[in-house]
């Protein structure tokens, strides 16, 4: 599905990039444009998806690391939410000024956009830019997400957990990815960002325990846990990064995103009868 979808992105990027126009108002945004290029020679291009006439999704095209090149595929894709306070942070670790260009509030106003509400994307290239009047998708369906019903009940159980008492300025943030069963637990994991003997790991883990411990042991239809499963033709495993931000007044921030993401997890033990879909 993945491998079809950047087949079609490909194919899409070579037609439109025959093509130098601008999608902006004022040619100092394209000059910002071409900034960017040259700052992070490993880019392609880039898309960036505008859904009700906000920047949403970012697709950033690399080439691929020499491990990954005998796959036969050509170009690396990555995809970053940009309403993610995950990606948000990777983006802006990896390509800050993209991501202060793409974060610009007034951002709509400079782009020649074809109407009000409408869905569509900006190509970026090295040769200038293009308003196309549609927008992609998720390449692989529906992800895992965040139960809303119970992410606050969850948020408050996080807070009153946390009993140390001062704030570590420099271990403020965890992120991890989970996968998910096909009722919605978190099993298999890896730490992204931060590490295991932080305040905040060990009382996220804790927190998660006893909240899933209130839930009942009969979890079908998988509507009750904290994270609603991947669907795909019915219930799946998946994945999804968490984002945990501890604020200085010692309140949790949670956030959470499962559509498009790619396996991190070290030594991951696929089950033959429940696989991991991406």
């Amino acid at each position: 599905m993945k491998l079809l979808f950047l087949l079609l992105l490909f194919f899409c990027s070579v037609i439109e990039n025959s093509c130098a126009q601008s999608a902006f108002k004022d040619s100092s945004d394209e000059k910002k444009v071409q900034a960017i290029f040259n700052t992070y020679k490993n880019i392609d291009s880039l898309n960036v998806v505008f859904f009700n006439n906000i920047p949403s999704l970012l697709y950033v095209d690399e080439p691929l690391e020499a491990e990954l090149a005998d796959t036969g595929n050509k170009k690396k894709l990555t995809i970053y939410y940009l309403n993610f306070e995950g990606d948000q942070f990777w983006l802006r670790k990896k390509y800050n000024l993209l991501n202060e260009f793409v974060s610009q509030k007034d951002f709509i106003f400079k782009v020649e956009h074809p109407g009000q509400g409408k869905e569509f994307r900006i190509l970026l290239t090295r040769k200038g830019s293009k308003v196309v009047d549609r927008a992609y998708s998720s390449a692989s369906g529906p992800g895992a997400v965040l139960n809303s019903k119970r992410k606050q009940d969850f948020i408050r159980l996080l807070n009153q957990n946390y009993t140390t008492k001062k704030v570590p300025a420099a271990d403020s943030i965890l992120i991890i990815q989970f996968a998910t069963t096909r009722d919605g637990t978190l099993g298999q994991y890896e730490i992204l960002y931060g590490h295991k003997g932080s305040s905040l790991y060990k009382n996220f883990l804790k927190t998660y325990a006893e909240f899933n411990s209130t839930l009942p042991k009969e979890r079908y239809p998988a509507t009750k846990g904290l994270v609603l499963p991947k669907m795909q033709n019915g219930e799946r495993v998946g994945l999804i990064d968490f984002f945990i931000r501890l604020n200085p007044d010692r309140t949790f921030t949670v956030s959470a995103q499962g559509n498009d993401r790619d396996l991190k997890i070290k030594d991951f033990k696929n089950d033959p009868d429940n696989p991991l879909f991406l």
